[in-house]
């Protein structure tokens, strides 16, 4: 009988660690997916989340104005690639977002000391 008793208990353990398990495991899911929520990281960095907007509407605007190529730069084989072309769009992006924030003269000086230097051919 004692082997018996001893089994009831240590089944009756084991469908409470179950019950703490499945607890555990649906506790955690929960956290994991609020955590990891859009919606919730988007609400928590408000700021944040419309300076990425605003820059992405930026990139995206400038993108689609930007003048195409002509065809006699074109033919001559003068390829910039995509990583120039990202980073002469942002420099300009910048520079634009820079002078549009009425910033201290110093800065503004600057900016046109950059852009004087990139357009003269040294980087």
């Amino acid at each position: 009988m004692k082997m018996a008793e001893e089994l009831k208990l240590l089944e009756e353990r084991r469908a409470a660690e179950m019950r703490y398990l499945r607890a555990s495991y649906l506790r955690t899911k929960r956290a994991v997916k609020r955590t990891t929520s859009v919606d919730r990281v988007i609400r928590k960095h408000m700021a944040a989340s419309l300076g990425v907007a605003v820059l992405a509407g930026l990139i995206l605007a400038r993108m689609l104005r930007r003048k195409r190529v002509p065809r006699e730069q074109a033919a001559s084989g003068h390829r910039g690639g995509v990583g120039s072309t990202l980073h002469r769009l942002f420099a300009e992006t910048v520079a634009m977002v820079l002078t549009r924030l009425n910033l201290p003269k110093m800065v503004a000086d600057a900016v046109t000391q950059a852009r004087a230097k990139k357009s003269s051919g040294g980087e």
